[in-house]
């Protein structure tokens, strides 16, 4: 039971749960909770391609029977997700007018993201 429990707290809440709440409250509040349009940038591209080896990982899980590895590679997904946040920053453009659909624009692949997992 530790061990679930630990797995909970660790992953589900701090990973998943976290860049879920962060994306769905930042499109509440900073674009009345509609998705943005999306201005594809560099980052945006490398995050694709890191989830697409993910997902290939995952689906091989899947169809071996292996539910272990398939939710380790869905939780690899969500810490990518996280950390394209932290490296966007788009608490900080959205501040701004001229940079604001930068920000949005980061939030609506995170949320693309969110909708994946």
């Amino acid at each position: 039971w530790a061990d679930l429990a630990s797995k909970n707290n660790d992953e589900l809440l701090a990973n998943l749960g976290n860049f879920t709440n962060r994306i769905v409250t930042f499109l509440k509040v900073s674009f009345d909770s509609t998705i943005p349009p999306v201005a594809f940038t560099d980052a945006d591209h490398e995050l694709v391609a890191a989830i697409d080896k993910e997902l290939e990982v995952y689906h091989a899980a899947m169809t071996a029977i292996s539910f272990k590895a398939a939710v380790r590679s869905a939780m690899a997904i969500s810490r990518l997700g996280n950390q394209y946040m932290q490296r966007m920053e788009p608490w900080k453009s959205v501040k701004h007018p001229a940079t604001k659909p930068a920000a949005g624009s980061a939030i609506a692949v995170g949320a693309r993201v969110v909708r994946l997992l």
